[in-house]
């Protein structure tokens, strides 16, 4: 039951972030990790999404852990990336202007 939580931190960590990551903006109160409230709202859906899906939908036969990882994964990609080109990521993360300045 990890795939939908590994989907979503290999394709953030892979494809969102380019494998760079802030050490020192980890640990900031408001810095660009902060999300929502201490949560990264498009993360915990699809993770919530992925358990979902691999608990009802996914046959046994089917390797259900590979295909949720991948699933869950490319939702997470997909959905931040229209959030993105959408503008409506400033409304859910603020952080997210100081991504695209480094």
């Amino acid at each position: 039951m990890f795939s939908p939580v590994a989907g979503v931190l290999v394709f953030d960590y892979l494809f969102v972030r380019r494998m760079q990551i802030d050490v020192t903006a980890l640990y900031e109160p408001k810095g660009r990790y902060r999300y929502w409230a201490g949560f990264n709202p498009i993360a915990v859906a699809w993770t919530a999404i992925g358990f979902l899906i691999c608990t009802y939908a996914i046959p046994t036969a089917w390797i259900p852990a590979l295909l949720t990882l991948l699933i869950t994964g490319v939702g997470y990609l997909l959905t931040e990336w229209i959030m993105q080109r959408a503008k409506l990521a400033t409304w859910l993360q603020p952080w997210r202007s100081d991504l695209h300045r480094s």
